[in-house]
């Protein structure tokens, strides 16, 4: 390989998949009863290009030109900015009823904005002899989209806690909480084109079916809105020991959702005029029902101080998690292409534990932890399995366009880690952390086939990493 400008080696990555994405954070003032956030981002995808030059000595290498100039389809800019008021009224009392708590209120305003350019292939039908340029029905076109939207809301939040003996309490909580959507759900840029199939009849190249496609993302979507109300049952029996109950429900209100749909997408003509076509529309939109989850927790540690020293110092700690979700807003299609709305939530397993083995002595630290959770859903809509084909029921017949969007799951999966701390003195600390201990492999499953089968679709290995480190303290 050639050197570089300035003595570096070539970076082949960087030619074959160059890409510049500028994110600025404004300042973020944080006083008493006010917060000011402005989150931008700026991003710009260039051909990296490069010359060859000479030496008077013999030898060449590669400059690379970096030009400040950028193509339609290459920008994009978003910028979301958002204030904040909140105040909090605490509260208690000490008789009878012994309890304490607070009340609390958050307005938010939020404005996103989002602007970039829709990227139009060209759509062209072949000729029936097989050759020449054949037919352009759309050219190629880039055209401007901008969008965004307002938002501003109270988000309201109420906690309390009884306390009928010192080593029992009950607390209780509803919140409202809000989460925006990301850069990329809400950028403005997209592309639109079509796939044409063919088939040779008579000796004469026939089109069979022109599938039209669109991907992009939605600038005016909306927040998910999240309404929470937790019971929690703490007992404390011992200065070395707790346990827990925690039961807890939650509604979600537009749920930013991926999928493939059909849907009449404008395509931009040679005149400037344009054509509304039925497309096959993979972006994201806010899901028009609500989304639940509801579960409780069991947990609880303790330490065996009762033992001699240094067995005094040994504890145990666990807790499990059941869980029932529902996400009718969420869809795929299955690979019959029929539309289902029974998924889960993203990201969530109906049942996962964890359980440790400590030791904790002033000087020394010692843990070991198995964590496992139970198949969750991933994606309705991955990269691979959201495909258009042309399913042809009898040979000669018409091809009919069948669009699937099969969901992917990650397999249960379990996990050995292990941490150790040794602490020569009150300022200084040694570590190490071991991941994945076991080495165990991560499976990812395709489901959408029929008899609810699921087929393995990927393996991975994280890896057993280790990581060392100290730590000064003044």
């Amino acid at each position: 390989m050639q050197p570089d400008q300035l003595g570096e080696r070539a970076d082949p990555a960087r030619r074959l998949f160059p890409s510049t994405i500028f994110q600025f954070l404004s300042r973020r003032d944080q006083q008493p009863g006010w917060r000011w956030n402005i989150r931008t981002e700026l991003q710009f995808r260039q051909p990296i290009q490069s010359r060859r030059e000479c030496g008077a000595a013999g030898w060449c290498y590669r400059r690379t030109i970096l030009p400040f100039t950028f193509g339609p389809g290459q920008q994009a800019f978003e910028r979301s900015s958002d204030t904040a008021l909140y105040g909090l009224v605490r509260f208690a009392n000490d008789s009878i009823v012994r309890f304490d708590g607070n009340i609390g209120v958050r307005y938010v305003k939020i404005d996103n904005k989002s602007s970039g350019f829709f990227d139009q292939s060209a759509v062209i039908l072949p000729s029936s002899s097989g050759t020449g340029t054949g037919t352009t029905v759309y050219p190629p076109e880039f055209y401007y989209r901008t969008g965004g939207r307002d938002t501003s809301r109270g988000l309201p939040a109420v906690n309390i806690r009884f306390k009928p003996t010192d080593q029992f309490f009950i607390r209780a909580a509803y919140t409202v909480t809000l989460d925006e959507p990301s850069f990329y759900d809400a950028r403005a840029n997209g592309t639109a084109g079509a796939q044409v199939n063919t088939a040779t009849q008579g000796g004469k190249q026939v089109v069979t079916s022109v599938t039209y496609n669109n991907t992009s993302g939605d600038p005016s979507l909306r927040p998910t809105i999240s309404h929470n109300s937790d019971l929690e049952f703490e007992w404390y029996p011992s200065a070395s020991t707790s346990a827990h109950l925690s039961l807890f429900y939650k509604t979600l209100n537009d749920t930013t959702v991926y999928g493939n749909t059909l849907q009449p997408v404008p395509f931009e003509t040679a005149s400037g005029g344009s054509v509304i076509e039925e497309a096959a529309v993979q972006a994201d939109f806010n899901a028009p029902q609500t989304a639940t989850v509801k579960g409780a927790e069991l947990g609880g540690r303790t330490f065996f101080d009762m033992l001699p020293s240094p067995f005094n110092g040994i504890g145990v700690e666990g807790n499990f998690t059941h869980i029932n979700d529902n996400n009718p807003g969420n869809q795929y299609e299955d690979i019959n292409g029929v539309v289902h709305h029974d998924t889960p939530l993203v990201g969530l397993s109906n049942n996962s534990y964890n359980a440790a083995f400590m030791f904790e002595k002033p000087q020394y630290s010692l843990r070991l932890a198995y964590n496992w959770r139970s198949k969750w859903l991933m994606n309705t809509n991955a990269n691979g399995t959201n495909m258009t084909y042309t399913y042809y029921p009898t040979a000669g017949s018409t091809g009919t366009s069948i669009g699937t969007a099969l969901p992917v799951y990650a397999a249960a999966y379990g996990q050995l880690d292990l941490g150790a701390a040794y602490r020569p003195t009150q300022h200084l600390t040694f570590s190490i952390d071991v991941s994945n201990l076991t080495n165990a492999v991560t499976k990812t499953l395709m489901g959408g086939y029929p008899n609810d089968s699921m087929y393995t679709r990927s393996w991975f290995v994280g890896d057993r990493g280790f990581l060392a480190s100290f730590r000064y303290k003044l």
